[in-house]
């Protein structure tokens, strides 16, 4: 659940300031001098601590949507901070993933499964180092990878059969 509010709020966070760029791109050319080639924290910092007067209301309206999609971005970055309580869990739960090249906490987040009663090796989700025991040419294969036929077709692991908590099996 975690997952989903932050890829939410990151996906918010980008639309938010390519909607801040873009105002800077097409505000009047003091506005746009004043907020080019700023780094998004920059960006982010002085567009939030703008205080826009009512002389000019194109330009008030402009610095004030600024302010506001600035301080939405900040709000956002908050929100992202206090999410991070996904790392230490995938840490605890995943650290075999994480060792891996290429694998970030999000890819391990989504590849690891709470274990469930199982035979002892296996158990019906995940192993316990990470294997499936019953290939169909008795290899091991990666958890989360599909077990293949001779002719390259994927075979679905099922529950069931006898031993291991996982067997293949070619009845639904």
């Amino acid at each position: 659940m975690l997952s989903v509010n932050r890829r939410s709020a990151a996906s918010e966070r980008i639309a938010t300031l390519n909607q801040l760029r873009h105002l800077c791109f097409t505000a009047d050319d003091q506005l746009r001098r004043r907020f080019a080639d700023l780094s998004v924290a920059r960006l982010t910092q002085q567009a939030a601590s703008l205080r826009p007067r009512h002389e000019d209301p194109v330009r008030y309206s402009t610095l004030l949507a600024m302010r506001t999609l600035a301080r939405r971005v900040a709000y956002l970055d908050d929100e992202l901070d206090n999410l991070d309580v996904v790392r230490p869990l995938v840490e605890r739960t995943a650290a075999d993933l994480l060792a891996m090249h290429g694998v970030g906490y999000d890819v391990a987040a989504k590849l690891s499964r709470p274990r469930l009663p199982g035979c002892g090796r296996c158990g019906p989700w995940t192993s316990g180092d990470g294997w499936a025991h019953t290939q169909v040419d008795g290899s091991p294969a990666r958890r989360g990878a599909a077990n293949v036929d001779v002719e390259g077709l994927p075979l679905p692991l099922r529950r069931g059969g006898r031993g291991c908590c996982w067997s293949e099996r070619s009845d639904p």
